[in-house]
């Protein structure tokens, strides 16, 4: 049978590491044992570790795929090939995306954007962004009490309409002192009817200059109304001057007004203009529209998120068919099992016993299904492994204390503790003997299993429905019995059974919303601080001041004020600072700085003998000082983020380790995109748009300043500070994890090298166990749901904002590139094998993408309609009211077209998928007729028998399987590759947690089966397995096989100065096992098994079926699922003859089979003459 029996292959270690003068450990079994662990493959018998220049496969459109990490897990193979399959994606994206970067950076309208870059190189986001093309509508104004006053556009844009005012104008240029909002964006007064303020101006708003200020009337739209601050004729005007400056300046980039002598007390010329820049210069010779260009573009953008949706889609189902195949070769236990509900079964039964008879004779009389196994788990049973996990973490410390007075290396410290953890060893071991008498309260889970998949089918069929008035016969005593399916038992958290609740997930959601509210008010109050800052000491344009002689600090000219444009001189500094306060400072003495050194630029005086250099040192240290801070504190939080979802994740107290994994990066994928993206939008940004939602949001989120920025759309100054603040924000989340992983595998190096007292002497350490000695040189095994949960929080925040900022699809493809190779450098070179996994990670991201794409089109679709960026004109008049009239008119836009068409599509896909699911929920179940002991593996069969731990009922049927298949030939039905029982006492991680190979768990359990005898003084696990029964049973088991003679006899030559470790292919169990004591650190009793059997590995009967079905083969076996056949055009070639299996003398010749490579004999071959050439080798998935 695929997959069976597996001989005990190991070797023996002697001694060879210790301290500097007593070898007492081997340092070559540890490095066996990490051999062992660490991901690798088998080439001719020996085992060796993956290297990065293996390959690790791909999804394929058409042909066959690689699979060489699917002994790992269908998790392991579907995340490598993900990243490949997304760097692939956004590899495309990016080239779509090339066009849109060259058009905005080249068509930038700043003629100083080299020296702004020289100055600050992260603008280079915004430059290659659409804020680059500027303002399509900018409005330039002045005023001047007397001469001449000159208007001017950018460069490219002409005058489409002027306004200008003289004489006792009213109004001003730019929002009065009284006028202006607080740091926090605040008015100063509040409302008293809905259009008109109590005293001073309540209504926030920008003028049609672009200031921020506060008006005092509203109109009755909710729209603030500044016809107090604008300007506007007063008593005493010039009715000609409007005329004048209409025949001057229309059409013009540049005009000049004159004033002339009035008849006025007071009067001023304020005149400002309309200039619109209708084309664009690409490259510095293309000159194209506005409304053009962004309508090419916004369509190639569609086009790149199709791609990106279709992708999605090729992921969702390559990864849903790699779950079906892996179903075809391996069994899981749960597809026998079903969970009933601890409602159903009566409150207070007679005992567990009857409890058991009573569930197989109802399921025998009602369905006619035999029910081969039933395990419950009790309410207080979590005590007893907690009481287990205590002692297990206890035992160590008390083998290590053994170890150093066996040695005598203890000293006065060190004697201390091990008293302090032989007292607490002992209490524990009191505790639990306690325990054992205790009732274990109600029954909180019941697991049954069936003989066959159609009964747990016809039990799922007639039991899984939610009832009130549940027929009698099916009642359970007068109880309606309700059964659900039953997870995997490798995946079950026996602990946390019976614990989910939603009172947890409700103070859960509480957490993580105090938590985002946290993270935002931070965020809200640094902003403030900037602002702040801002006004008190504004940045200055230093790249206008380049060149050696632009700033004068020494000599006669520097006391000199300079009266052209483009110097700065030490007078010129002075005056500012006693004046306006432009903060030309900085610029005098960053020249200084960067010239002469700290010291000078300290001591430097001024010409009233003032050292503002000294100040402004002083003030930049503190905003570095900040900045840093700011740094620091989004990578804290993003370090933070994984231990926080993690602890909230575990409070949930979730029933298996799947749901989990998946709750947990669920999670934690929210708190990385809400923080790396959203809190900055909704902090930055304004409802001015929306005037109708604008006041209810400001008076809702005040305090944490949400939606009360100075962004109301997608424009100029958005992409500025938002768009570049939200890719600054990932590349330091990208190289924070970067560095997270460099530390890991820093610490793990350090640790040993600390462990060889800082020496390259691999012959000392530290440790006084195998073990320990084991677990520093064994990685961590490796874990996907952070990984997963950066992979996502790219794919929102880099796709989410792609359609303005082109450069975040280049940043998504070197992410997922980069964490392609930083991982797998990782997984061969640092990590242990990672736990087994199905696709339900894998499938997390790509049903994500669909979403995520519907939410991008949306803002997309905002993005390339916002009105200052594409040159649309909209009136006073034509402002809309509602939320749903502004959304309606940008959506009628032309460029909004195709995303629509994206969003429309999104939909109809999503509730096709619903309605799919919907009505195939019911669907039919695998037609396997495999019985669940045929099902299970030989070598497990041989190790329960061995072990006896589990029911006597099960071991009965398990000894009768094993004397069946010594009658019968072997075939190839698909087995379970992992746990195959529900009984916990099965289950090889509690096992370990429990350190029942530990020499004081068995001293103690040796002492409670009562043996005296040298046999039963050097028994490996019999008396802990015998304990282990007793406090995990039902109280019916005997202790007589607890030490069985032939173990004695095995464990009585046992040498304690050679170190056994097994070199065969760990299978899941084991490598799920935390402490790994049944693979090292004592000599294993050799299993006694069937001979030599003709069977190939799973996963090499899979690469064997997919070759056949490329050649055209059409039968199936009894156990198929029934996929669809994969049409492969391959070069034509004969058809493959049927293959034989090897004999007993080839099997033993080449003992162990490798986990990549399949021999295939053709028969025709076999039967003649077979020379060696003749032997098709062939890599698992290779296309023959």
């Amino acid at each position: 049978m695929g997959g069976g029996s597996r001989a005990s292959v190991g070797r023996r270690y002697a001694p060879d590491c210790g301290t500097k003068h007593n070898k007492f450990l081997s340092r070559a079994a540890a490095v066996s044992t990490r051999r062992y662990y660490r991901p690798g493959k088998t080439i001719e018998g020996e085992r060796h570790p993956f290297s990065m220049c293996d390959d690790f496969g791909c999804h394929s459109i058409r042909g066959l795929e690689r699979r060489p990490l699917i002994k790992y897990g269908v998790g392991a193979d579907l995340y490598f090939k993900g990243l490949k399959t997304l760097s692939c994606i956004f590899f495309l994206v990016s080239l779509l995306s090339i066009p849109c970067i060259l058009s905005t950076y080249t068509a930038s309208r700043d003629s100083n954007r080299d020296a702004v870059l020289q100055q600050q190189p992260p603008q280079f986001f915004y430059y290659a962004s659409l804020g680059a093309w500027g303002s399509a509508t900018t409005v330039p104004c002045g005023e001047v009490t007397d001469g001449s006053l000159e208007l001017a556009c950018p460069a490219g844009a002409v005058m489409k309409d002027i306004r200008a005012y003289y004489g006792t104008v009213t109004g001003s240029c730019t929002c009065p002192e009284t006028h202006k909002p607080d740091l926090n964006g605040a008015c100063p007064g509040s409302p008293k009817t809905k259009t008109r303020c109590g005293g001073k101006p309540c209504f926030s708003g920008t003028t049609q200059f672009g200031d921020a200020c506060c008006a005092s009337y509203a109109r009755e739209d909710g729209r603030p109304d500044f016809r107090d601050v604008e300007p506007a004729s007063g008593a005493c005007a010039s009715s000609s001057i409007n005329e004048m400056a209409q025949n001057l300046c229309l059409g013009q980039r540049k005009c000049s007004l004159d004033t002339v002598p009035l008849n006025c007390s007071s009067s001023r010329l304020i005149a400002y203009a309309t200039c619109v820049e209708p084309n664009l210069r690409i490259l510095g010779a293309i000159r194209a529209s506005r409304a053009a260009t962004s309508q090419v573009l916004s369509w190639l953008d569609a086009l790149g998120a199709a791609l990106l949706l279709a992708g999605g889609l090729f992921l969702s189902t390559r990864e849903r068919r790699a779950q079906l195949q892996y179903g075809r070769y391996v069994r899981c236990s749960s597809a026998y099992t079903v969970s009933i509900t601890p409602s159903s079964l009566p409150k207070r039964p007679k005992s567990l016993d009857a409890l058991d008879d009573g569930l197989r004779n109802h399921f025998a009389r009602v369905l006619e299904a035999k029910v081969v196994d039933v395990n419950f788990f009790c309410e207080y049973t979590r005590r007893t492994i907690k009481l287990w996990r205590q002692r297990g973490a206890l035992a160590l410390e008390v083998d290590a204390a053994d170890a150093r007075t066996k040695l005598h290396l203890e000293t006065k410290k060190t004697g201390k503790r091990d008293r302090k953890a032989r007292f607490k060893f002992d209490e524990s071991q009191r505790l639990i003997e306690e325990d054992a008498q205790r009732e274990k309260g109600r029954v909180v889970a019941c697991y049954i299993t069936f003989e066959t998949e159609t009964d747990r089918a016809k039990c799922l069929e007639t039991y899984s429905k939610r009832t009130l008035c549940q027929r009698r016969n099916l009642r359970f005593c007068g109880r309606s019995l309700r059964c659900r399916k039953a997870a995997e038992p490798r995946d079950l958290r026996w602990e946390h059974l019976g614990q989910y609740n939603l009172i947890r997930r409700g103070l859960v959601l509480v957490a993580f919303l105090c938590l985002l509210l946290l993270s935002s008010a931070a965020i809200y109050r640094s902003r403030s601080w900037k602002v702040q800052r801002e006004r008190r000491h504004p940045t200055p344009e230093c790249y206008l001041f380049r060149g050696k002689d632009r700033i004068r600090y020494k000599g006669d000219d520097a006391h000199i004020i300079s009266s052209g444009i483009g110097t700065l001189s030490m007078a010129d500094v002075v005056q500012d600072e006693l004046g306006e306060r432009r903060g030309y400072v900085e610029c005098l003495c960053g020249r200084i700085l960067s010239e002469r050194g700290l010291k000078y630029a300290r001591n430097y005086e001024f010409s009233n003998g003032e050292r503002y250099c000294r100040r402004w040192i002083t003030r930049k240290a503190k905003t570095y000082g900040v900045y840093g801070g700011a740094v620091a504190f989004v990578v804290l939080v993003e370090l933070a983020m994984d231990y926080v979802a993690g602890f909230l994740t575990e409070y949930e107290r979730y029933a298996s380790r799947s749901q989990q994994s998946v709750a947990h990066a669920q999670k934690l994928a929210f708190l990385k995109v809400v923080n790396a993206a959203f809190l900055i939008v909704l902090i930055h940004g304004n409802l001015n748009g929306f005037p109708t939602l604008r006041r209810k949001a400001e008076r809702k989120t005040s305090f944490f300043g949400f939606m009360r920025g100075s962004y109301a759309d997608f424009d100029t100054g958005w992409y500025g500070t938002v768009g570049v603040a939200i890719m600054l924000t990932l590349v330091l989340s990208w190289l924070s994890e970067l560095a997270c992983y460099f530390a890991s595998f820093l610490a793990f190096h350090m640790s040993a090298w600390r462990d060889r007292s800082y020496t390259c002497d691999t012959t000392r350490t530290k440790q006084l166990t195998q073990e320990g000695l084991n677990r520093l040189v064994v990685g961590p095994p490796m874990t996907f749901e952070a990984r997963y949960a950066s992979l996502a929080k790219v794919i929102m925040c880099s796709t989410l904002f792609s359609s303005g900022c082109p450069l975040l699809n280049v940043f998504a493809l070197l992410y997922y590139a980069t964490q392609y190779l930083v991982d797998k450098f990782l997984f061969t070179k640092f990590y242990a094998a990672p736990p087994t996994m199905t696709n339900a990670l894998a499938l997390l991201l790509s049903e994500l993408i669909p979403i995520m794409i519907a939410g991008r089109s949306v803002v997309a679709a905002w993005m390339w309609t916002a009105p200052s960026l594409i040159g649309d004109d909209t009136d006073d008049d034509e402002l809309l009211l509602s939320a749903w009239a502004v959304a309606r008119r940008r959506i009628d836009h032309a460029n909004a077209l195709p995303h629509v068409v994206l969003v429309v599509v999104v939909l109809l896909m999503e509730l096709r998928r619903l309605l799919k699911c919907r009505c195939s929920r019911n669907e039919e179940e695998d037609d396997n007729d495999t019985t669940y002991f045929r099902a299970i593996r030989t070598a497990t069969l041989e190790r329960r028998l061995s072990e006896k731990t589990l029911k006597p009922r099960v071991l009965n049927e398990y000894r009768n399987e094993l004397q069946r298949r010594k009658r019968l030939p072997p075939t190839e039905e698909p087995q379970f590759q992992t746990l195959e029982s529900y009984d916990l006492r099965a289950c090889p991680v509690y096992a370990g947690e429990f350190a029942l190979d530990s020499r004081a768990v068995r001293r103690v359990d040796r002492r409670s089966v009562g043996g005296g005898g040298r046999g039963a003084a050097r028994a490996s696990t019999g008396g802990a397995r015998a304990s282990f029964r007793t406090s995990f049973g039902r109280g019916r088991e005997s202790l007589e096989s607890a030490l069985d003679e032939e173990e004695a006899v095995s464990s009585e030559d046992e040498s304690e100065d050679e170190i056994y470790v097994e070199e065969t292919e760990p299978d899941d169990d084991h490598r799920r096992s935390l402490a790994h004591r049944r693979s090292v650190g004592g000599r294993r009793r050799p299993r006694a098994t069937l001979g030599p059997h003709n069977e190939i590995e799973w996963h090499e009967r899979w690469a064997r079926d997919d070759r056949r079905r490329s050649n055209g083969a059409s039968e199936r076996p009894a156990w198929d699922v029934g996929l669809p056949q994969l049409v492969v055009h391959s070069p034509p070639r004969p058809p493959s003859p049927d293959s034989v299996v090897l004999s007993p003398e080839e099997h033993r010749r080449s003992s162990v089979f490798s986990p990549e490579v399949a021999v295939v004999v053709p028969r025709a071959v076999r039967e003649a003459r077979p020379p060696p050439d003749d032997l098709a080798v062939v890599e698992a998935g290779e296309r023959v």
